[in-house]
């Protein structure tokens, strides 16, 4: 297993061997204790062969974040909703608000969020008028802002 902190440059943190060659499917783990939890890291699996080919998986980002955009917010521009992809590293609120270009507050809510995945949507903002917009999601301190078009 490799990690990188640019997503270039990697370098090996452990090896896992197989377990049983014989069979066709195998599920392998392994918890990067090392890690900075804060950091975005990435990680990647090399698979070495007997021949000396190798071979490496797809590259897997993984953030410290404790709310992260999945997706982009969808559909942008937008007519009378959202919907929203978000990650959080924990269980907590996620407060999102939409605020015009002079930063007046024009919706704010607070979702529950469950670890991991979760799909936000908002329904009542048909009312908002052709525009630039901004939107921000916040867990505890953290902040993503993004900006939204209301056709």
């Amino acid at each position: 297993i490799q990690r990188s902190q640019d997503g270039t440059n990697f370098e090996t943190i452990t090896r896992v061997d197989v377990i049983n060659a014989s069979q066709q499917e195998q599920k392998y783990s392994y918890s990067d204790v090392v890690a900075e939890k804060s950091k975005t890291h990435f990680y990647r699996v090399r698979q070495s062969m007997n021949t000396g080919m190798r071979f490496y998986s797809n590259i897997i980002k993984l953030n410290g974040n404790k709310i992260t955009l999945i997706e982009r917010i969808k559909p942008n521009p937008f007519v009378s909703q959202l919907e929203i992809p978000v990650q959080l590293k924990a269980a907590g609120n996620i407060g999102i608000r939409i605020t015009n270009q002079n930063g007046a507050i024009l919706y704010h809510h607070i979702f529950k969020g469950n670890t991991g995945a979760n799909n936000l949507k908002i329904n009542d903002i048909g009312n908002l008028k052709p525009g630039i917009y901004f939107i921000e999601l916040s867990v505890d301190n953290e902040i993503i802002r993004e900006k939204l078009i209301k056709q």
